[in-house]
């Protein structure tokens, strides 16, 4: 650097100075631009999400998996700023997620577990411009799997064309197989009783990943309520060191190598996202419930650093059926 200087009539001490400045730059200089590029990143997705809520929440869905977040907590955003979710629907719904009504997003086929990318085209090519009039339609024009359909009708993706358990009843009752047979009803429907919502919630998140108009936590929030334990927007109203209980469904499980023996997740509820911060001893103390629960309840201390809240945690146990 200081010969090249020097070779374009540059003072020697002169481009000695240049170069310890560039070489202290360097100290920070990756982080300043790294910072600047994420920034920029923040900018165009917060416009995006502002002006373009429903496109940009769509988009997201389309790209899974793709980051730090499952599509069940995305959806749970989209929802809580006004974006209705949609179940996929063999009516309504294509292979990725589209569009519709006002500002609404319906899921796509690719959504359902085990129903890989030939099947969802299947159904979308079948369908054409004659929707499916009922199940044994539905049987027929496409030939699916029975057990890819029993999936379709779990998952609510035939919602309309009769109740979840009724179909499955009925699908029982086909004379079905992949090629070439004619399809038969029972004689006499079955009377089933209605789906419970534990039940919906469990087939949805089983087979979808997600409830799309609902959320685990809210089978659980009036028994919460009762135990004192605070929905995730109401430790907003709380002190810095207040003792609060919180529950949720832990979306995010970290621990650094650089965190001395920290652990870091995320919880979700229906209200929207908390984090935990727990100590080693804190850890080890309840390693089963922090470590491998799907929904946790936890106590702690509130802390807040300017926005940014966490809770402390001190006790956690696993959330067991509601």
């Amino acid at each position: 650097f200081v010969r090249g200087a020097q070779a374009n009539g540059v003072d020697g001490d002169a481009a000695g100075a240049a170069f310890d400045q560039v070489e202290a730059f360097a100290g920070f200089g990756f982080c300043k631009s790294h910072a600047a590029a994420f920034a920029l990143v923040a900018y165009q997705t917060l416009y995006l999400k502002a002006h373009f809520a429903a496109e940009f929440y769509c988009a997201l869905l389309n790209q899974q998996p793709m980051g730090f977040y499952p599509p069940e907590v995305i959806a749970g955003d989209a929802r809580l700023h006004g974006v209705p979710i949609l179940h996929p629907h063999v009516n309504l719904s294509r292979e990725a997620c589209t569009l519709e009504g006002e500002g609404s997003i319906r899921l796509g086929l690719r959504y359902v577990h085990g129903l890989g990318e030939a099947w969802q085209a299947r159904i979308v090519e079948c369908r054409g411009d004659q929707p499916f009039a009922g199940l044994a339609s539905f049987c027929r024009r496409t030939r699916l799997p029975r057990p890819a359909i029993e999936n379709l009708v779990r998952a609510g993706a035939l919602e309309g064309l009769g109740a979840r358990r009724t179909l499955l009843w009925e699908l029982g009752g086909l004379v079905y197989q992949e090629e070439g047979l004619d399809l038969e009803l029972p004689i006499e429907p079955a009377a089933l009783p209605s789906l419970e919502h534990a039940e919906r919630l469990a087939w949805e998140y089983e087979l979808l990943g997600m409830a799309p108009g609902d959320q685990v936590m809210a089978l659980y929030r009036e028994a919460l309520q009762a135990q004192g334990v605070l929905h995730s927007r109401a430790l907003q109203g709380r002190s810095d060191g207040d003792l609060v209980r919180v529950a949720g469904w832990a979306v995010v499980r970290q621990r650094p190598p650089t965190a001395k023996g920290h652990l870091f997740i995320t919880l979700e509820d229906e209200e929207g996202l908390m984090n935990l911060i727990v100590r080693p001893d804190v850890y080890e103390r309840y390693r089963a419930a922090l470590r491998d629960a799907p929904l946790l309840w936890v106590e702690g201390h509130l802390q807040r650093e300017g926005q940014v809240l966490s809770v402390l945690v001190h006790r956690a146990a696993a959330l067991g059926r509601p």
